[in-house]
């Protein structure tokens, strides 16, 4: 039998508790071998280097935990696709729009934040994150968003590669950005959804 899949929209608001219990159950967490080049990167140009074993589970770090952003954002007008296959939510991806108390930037005005991009492990590398992004970027679009930024590190080269295979460019490298003991250095992408406008 083949799977129903479903895309489906959904504007947060103060009731969204039990949703963002449900989206935070996506496995988000991966093992990786291998490092983001920066110096390749800042070009735009994807290449890896090996690097110890490592894993990463961004729910770990609590604060930014899907159940707890609630607590320290107005989530009222986010937007969140989901992705489900059978019934079964495989994947999502969570939207602050432009003008949110959500920043990447202190003078950040028109642009969306990619706040949370997931995908259960059994489905990833099967081009659903990419359906989850064309869709939040048609919305984005509709919306009148003039650009989506999306936060990442040099540590996770799924996502540096991803980004860069959907259109966005880096707007800034930032090493060091986590703190002296954290080696990490802090990718930030933007997508230009209206780039006619601005030529």
């Amino acid at each position: 039998m083949v799977p129903s899949e479903v895309l489906s929209e959904l504007r947060l608001g103060d009731d969204s508790v039990e949703f963002l219990q449900a989206y935070g159950q996506i496995d988000i967490q991966f093992r990786a071998t291998t490092k983001v080049r920066l110096a390749a990167l800042d070009q735009g140009i994807f290449e890896e280097e090996s690097c110890l074993p490592y894993s990463k589970n961004y729910d770990d770090f609590v604060e930014v935990r899907p159940t707890r952003l609630r607590l320290n954002y107005d989530l009222r007008n986010w937007l969140v696709v989901t992705l489900s296959l059978n019934t079964t939510l495989v994947g999502g991806i969570l939207l602050a729009p432009p003008g949110s108390d959500y920043r990447l930037f202190p003078e950040q005005l028109n642009e969306g934040v990619v706040v949370d991009l997931r995908v259960s492990p059994a489905f990833r590398a099967k081009g659903m994150g990419r359906k989850l992004m064309i869709r939040a970027i048609e919305i984005a679009k509709k919306d009148g968003w003039r650009s989506l930024l999306v936060e990442t590190q040099d540590t996770n080269p799924m996502a540096c590669k991803f980004y860069l295979q959907n259109g966005f460019r880096v707007k800034s490298i930032t090493k060091g950005a986590y703190g002296p003991d954290n080696h990490e250095a802090m990718v930030i992408f933007e997508l230009d959804l209206n780039p006619f406008q601005r030529a």
